[in-house]
């Protein structure tokens, strides 16, 4: 998924139990990806990271320094 436009490319991701989201930022300014049990860290541009999700559920996060930046990663059995 991309951060881009200082907005997360899709702001909802589904992935299965298990499944991985990688967030790439190609901003020049730096963000996050922080949710509840989650984060990233600030990503500089061209930087990705990764989380893994074991347990299904609906997660919300944003960007740590640019809080109105919002996304959704949806977690299925």
């Amino acid at each position: 998924m991309d951060i881009s436009g200082f907005a997360f490319v899709a702001a909802e991701v589904r992935v299965r139990v298990g499944g991985t989201v990688t967030w790439t930022n190609r901003d020049p300014a730096q963000h996050s990806a922080t949710g509840n049990g989650f984060n990233t860290g600030l990503l500089p541009q061209g930087q990705s990271a990764s989380i893994t999700f074991n347990t299904p559920g609906t997660y919300q996060y944003q960007c740590s320094p640019h809080p109105s930046m919002r996304g959704t990663v949806i977690v299925e059995p």
